[in-house]
């Protein structure tokens, strides 16, 4: 779900299965009327998570700020970026927590200095939306775009989510990702609502306070820079609460599948003992908000991410922009274990391999852009002696579980959309 532009191994059920029926309909067949979009608190520029969206901070320490050791990201069940991360285990308790991709604990990238700290959200009427209707002419942008078993995606729906995309660094077509995720979101919802599954009250602010925690930046960051973009805060809480709602779907149907047995924990643990250790090296240059306004401090980062991509520019771009501590480095920080980082930004730096640079990453105070400067394998080390060896076969049981829900939940999610009607307006 998340970024898509990052790759998910999708695990296809049996071939029989009906495939979904798409029918385009002509633009006449659209209603003349459409209805009142539902209000949406939205937050304002101002403060500054994982919401599910937004940037992650590299496990190391957080930018511009002196080193420190960096409190483990809180896992997520929310895809991060494009993908969609399912949890790893359903809480009993009314705010879900949402496992997503377990690995070794990352280090945060340093938090940038903020000279006044930012207030939290307040309620106050969201500012007019800056976010381009694609509607055709004559169309509201409230119409069905299509529906998906008689469920309507508006474009404004479209063109919100592809905002939100781009804003949490997708690349390619985010349009035809919106509209994919869109289609997906629908069916997911439709699943929990025929199994009755309700998420009690708070669960989607507690799972965008994860979504955030897992990236290494605050609730406040998040809607700092959904509010810059023009994006409605709804948007994110749709977004959020599909993926809170197919977490539960998938836990139902598949939590005693995935559970591996002690003896696939001996056998990945031998395996992994001898496994080589991925290291990468990264470049980062920070962007904190308080040098110029929200909106400036965006359109920068978008024009940087998109012209330093060799490691010349990029270096220089570091020392004239940077207000990192790595700046008069050229942005060059540690290597580190590919594990390290959080689940959102490796799925990134993996797929984008050895010269590429991220669109711009929300952070604490601001957007980071980093460059992947090399990936190369290293012979494993000594283990941190802290690390108990019950620490190791939970930490293994968790992804060897994360893997296997998530490859079953993939599965029926292909299976829902073969069977679903989806009507293109």
């Amino acid at each position: 779900m998340v970024l898509r532009g990052f790759v998910l191994a999708l695990a296809y059920l049996a071939s029989g299965a009906a495939m979904a029926q798409v029918v385009t309909l002509p633009p006449t067949a659209l209603p003349s009327a459409a209805p009142e979009p539902p209000a949406a608190a939205t937050v304002p520029v101002g403060p500054g998570p994982d919401a599910s969206a937004v940037a992650p901070g590299l496990p190391i320490r957080t930018l511009g700020a002196p080193d420190q050791a960096a409190a483990p990201a809180a896992p997520t069940g929310i895809p991060p970026a494009p993908l969609d991360s399912l949890s790893e285990e359903a809480a009993p308790a009314p705010a879900p927590a949402a496992p997503g991709d377990i690995g070794p604990q990352g280090v945060p990238l340093r938090t940038l200095p903020q000279a006044q700290p930012r207030a939290a959200a307040p309620q106050q009427p969201a500012p007019p939306s800056r976010v381009v209707s694609t509607a055709p002419a004559g169309v509201t942008p409230f119409s069905p775009a299509l529906t998906v078993n008689n469920g309507a995606v508006t474009w404004y729906d479209i063109d919100q989510r592809a905002a939100l995309l781009s804003a949490l660094g997708a690349r390619g077509d985010v349009r035809k990702i919106a509209v994919e995720q869109l289609t997906e979101d629908a069916v997911k919802t439709q699943a929990a609502k025929a199994l009755e599954i309700e998420l009690p009250e708070g669960a989607v602010q507690s799972g965008i306070d994860e979504f955030a925690a897992q990236r290494g930046i605050s609730v406040d960051d998040v809607y700092t820079v959904l509010a810059a973009r023009g994006i409605d805060s709804q948007t994110m809480e749709d977004f959020v609460e599909a993926g809170l709602l197919w977490r539960e779907v998938v836990q139902g149907r598949f939590r005693q599948k995935s559970m591996p047995s002690e003896d696939d924990l001996d056998i990945a643990l031998a395996t992994a003992v001898n496994a080589p250790v991925e290291m990468v090296q990264l470049s980062e240059i920070a962007l904190p908000f308080d040098d110029r306004s929200e909106q400036e401090t965006i359109a920068l980062a978008d024009r940087l991410s998109r012209q330093v991509g060799s490691a010349g520019a990029f270096a220089a771009a570091a020392r004239q922009y940077s207000r990192s501590s790595t700046a008069a480095n050229g942005g060059r920080m540690e290597p580190m274990p590919a594990a390290q980082l959080p689940p959102a930004i490796r799925s990134q730096v993996l797929l984008l391999g050895a010269g590429g640079v991220t669109r711009p990453i929300p952070i604490s105070g601001g957007l980071a852009i980093l460059r992947v400067d090399s990936l190369r394998l290293e012979a494993p080390g000594a283990r941190d002696p802290e690390i108990t060896d019950e620490d190791v076969r939970n930490r293994m049981r968790e992804e060897i579980f994360q893997q296997r829900i998530n490859t079953f939940g993939q599965g029926y999610l292909q299976e829902l959309l073969r069977d679903a009607v989806i009507v293109e307006r």
